[in-house]
């Protein structure tokens, strides 16, 4: 063997062992890596969740104050006292719980160190105006901040409107405001204290990106972040490990100390073979037995990409290819003779073209896929080029993590049946408590209360006559507060059961060929005095499209449509329209709310997004319509879609398949 054979040998050797330590060090590092960031996203959608948890509660107690002035607005400092202190038990974060008959302050919890506060007309205080303006308008509670308070630091006040309720011959009208003071210092320390931020960092700004808690260092970190919202409130959670992310395995200086170790080994090893005239043949055994050595299955391919070497293991893996698996195969042989023997288990029946898809990404840089076998086995596929040209690959095992998916399905599947469970067993008796309210909300209904009014009034004193009203007011009012929130129960419970059907695929259509211009006239009516109250013009210009629908779902989804469209257009008009356009027939809904920005336009048709909090409205719900909405759509072998343009309007089209099926479909 000359000397530059010899030299040769040694270079391949090397470049063998660098080929495999740079594999093995990018395996690592990519599982460290995604640990690492999956670890710091859990914790920071935790620290958010706490953090929302402790704004609720403050929210909470916001609305239990209104509650007790709404039932007992002339309340005695006393009662107030004694009232706030038990409300307020536990709470560290809270300075100041605050009452303002007409704005005015008359009630501070605690006295002694809000004493200043007492007398302050909050209406000459400009910088609390847009809150309280927005907490009576809205009827919700509002969280204004951060704020500078007399008592010191940065706070955040949550502030409600407090209804006075008359008689039944007099108007409600507002009697004041309540409001919650609350040290945002404190508050996101008590937030730590329940979260475990050992080798963390954690800041947390306002939407307009000042810093409330934390270092403004934390930007060159590259955190992870978690919104917070509430009430109005918007924040956000940044999280990232102290002293920076990890660079890569902590195990390099081991693999590289290692592999070079190993490489040296089998120099020094090739060195002394070639003294007796074997140093090839033993240096491809040595390296062949550190490779043997590598827990997941290893191959190297050179430039002309030609099987080189590989271990038991990866011959293990592609066990019906064994037979061509040899050195100076080229991959293409391989995956041919594995797809004769049926290995590959997404290439039965399309061959050629899997070939062809295969070859292409083996050809590029940098691969990885997951690949399934014919025996039920996952493997992932790691690919990468050496700066020589030959090509390092990797098969690691991922069959358990595919039996996790399949289980986490599973589970997400269980998760719907409780939902469609649980959601029938609240409706049952919710329903019978709303048919009860109705004697409550109605007491005159009941023969009894009826007998003891037709009493008091004929018998009775004035005075006892007048406490009869206002007792008989009361309940009228209770029971109609009760019949809202039930109503709103039952709607949420109802549309939690469609969500449950349609992740289940149980919903059965009913079709039926009907004109949709007769669905828009139905759907008009039926909001027309909403639309009235609110001062915007809903028009009907619809024309006759014949569709093979299911009624009462195209009912459903226009009803979410048009509702959506009155609650976010505060004046101008909404106009409901049908026609064919291509032979398919149409339904949409036009508006001149608020718009939608483009990049929210996909978004809102996710679960659980409220329209409301992306666009800032006040108005939020469960944020399940337009989901349901478009699932029911597509179950027609339809599409909803949205055009809209950011402070001028939305348009809604529903358009159905123009050739539908005749029979029931069943999802």
């Amino acid at each position: 063997m000359t000397l530059r054979t010899g030299v040769l040998s040694y270079v391949f050797m090397a470049a063998a062992f660098a080929a495999a330590g740079y594999a093995v060090d990018s395996v690592v590092s990519e599982r460290h890596v995604a640990a690492e960031e999956l670890a710091m996203t859990r914790a920071s959608a935790s620290f958010a969740a706490i953090l929302e948890r402790k704004l609720d509660e403050r929210v909470h107690l916001t609305e239990a104050i209104r509650s007790v002035f709404e039932a007992a607005p002339d309340l005695s400092a006393e009662e107030y006292e004694e009232m706030a202190q038990r409300l307020s038990s536990g709470l560290t974060d809270v300075v100041n719980i605050a009452a303002a008959p007409d704005l005015v302050i008359e009630y501070v919890h605690p006295v002694a160190p809000n004493q200043a506060a007492l007398g302050i007309n909050l209406a000459e205080l400009p910088r609390f105006e847009s809150a309280i303006t927005s907490a009576i308008a809205t009827g919700e509670v509002v969280i204004d901040g951060p704020v500078e308070i007399v008592q010191g630091g940065l706070a955040l006040i949550t502030r409600a409107a407090v209804e006075e309720i008359g008689t039944s011959d007099e108007e409600s009208g507002l009697w004041g405001v309540v409001s919650v003071v609350v040290d945002i210092d404190e508050l996101l320390l008590t937030a730590l204290n329940d979260f475990e931020s050992g080798g963390l960092e954690v800041r947390v700004t306002s939407s307009d990106g000042a810093v409330v808690f934390g270092s403004d260092a934390l930007t060159t970190a590259d955190p992870v972040t978690t919104d917070v919202n509430g009430a109005g409130l918007n924040w956000e959670v940044s999280v990232a490990p102290i002293g920076g992310w990890s660079p890569g395995t902590p195990y390099r200086v081991e693999i590289w100390g290692a592999t070079i170790l190993l490489c040296l080994a089998s120099l020094i090893v090739m060195r002394w073979l070639s003294a007796v005239s074997h140093r090839t043949v033993q240096a491809e055994i040595q390296l062949q037995e550190a490779i043997e050595a590598l827990e997941d299955a290893f191959a190297l391919y050179d430039q002309d990409d030609r099987l080189i070497m590989c271990n038991t293991n990866y011959l293990r893996t592609y066990a019906a290819s064994s037979e061509a698996i040899v050195p100076g195969a080229t991959f293409e042989e391989i995956l041919r003779y594995g797809l004769a023997k049926g290995q590959y288990f997404d290439a039965i029946g399309r061959e050629e073209e899997w070939l062809e898809q295969r070859l292409d990404a083996h050809y590029r840089s940098g691969l990885t896929l997951e690949q399934p076998l014919v025996d039920g086995r996952w493997v992932r596929v790691v690919e990468r080029k050496t700066a020589s040209g030959n090509t390092v690959g990797f098969r690691v095992d991922i069959t358990q993590l595919k039996q996790a998916l399949e289980k986490s399905e599973a589970a997400s599947r269980a998760k719907s049946t409780f939902l469609n469970t649980i959601s029938h067993e609240l409706r049952t008796p919710l329903t019978v408590v709303l048919g009860y309210n109705a004697f409550v909300r109605e007491p005159r209904k009941l023969p009894s209360y009826k007998a003891l009014s037709d009493m008091v009034r004929a018998d009775g004193s004035a005075e006892t006559r007048a406490a009869l009203t206002a007792f008989e007011a009361d309940l009228t009012r209770f029971g109609r507060q009760i019949d809202v929130s039930g109503q709103q129960l039952l709607s949420l419970i109802s549309t939690i059961l469609d969500l449950a059907a349609v992740e289940e695929g149980s919903i059965t259509l009913s079709l039926e060929r009907i004109d949709l211009a007769t669905v828009a006239s139905d759907v008009t009516e039926q909001f027309q005095l909403q639309a009235s109250e609110k001062g915007i013009a809903l028009v009907n210009e619809a024309k006759t499209a014949f569709a093979e629908v299911d009624p009462l779902r195209i009912r459903q989804i226009m009803f979410n449509l048009v509702g959506n469209a009155l609650k976010f257009t505060k004046e101008g008009t909404v106009t409901i329209r049908s026609g064919v356009e291509d032979g398919s027939p149409w339904i949409e809904v036009a508006d001149t709310g608020c718009g939608i920005a483009a990049e929210d336009q996909d978004t809102i048709f996710d679960d659980f997004t409220q329209v409301g909090s992306i666009h800032g409205s006040g108005n939020t719900g469960v944020g399940l319509g337009l989901s349901i909405s478009r699932q029911l759509a597509r179950l027609h072998h339809g599409e909803l879609t949205v055009e809209s343009t950011e402070g001028e309007g939305s348009v809604f089209r529903l358009r159905f398949s123009s050739e539908p099926s005749r029979s029931n479909v069943a999802a």
